[in-house]
């Protein structure tokens, strides 16, 4: 664990589309901007081409 911790003025917990869109306005703000998201790393190999297939996601941690 870190303990060297960088100053934050904003922490969202959950990165899902309402902490996704909140998270812009208030970095273009000059706040610092922290998302906080469970699970593991995602990639862009990670996700289908095209909305229709990344509707459906057969991940054990989603």
């Amino acid at each position: 664990m870190s303990t060297n911790l960088k100053p934050t003025d904003v922490v969202i917990v959950g990165m899902g589309a309402a902490g996704g869109v909140a998270a812009l306005p208030l970095a273009q703000e000059g706040l610092r901007v922290i998302g906080l998201e469970a699970g593991t790393w995602l990639t862009a190999k990670d996700f289908a081409p095209d909305e229709l297939r990344n509707n459906y996601r057969a991940w054990p941690h989603s």
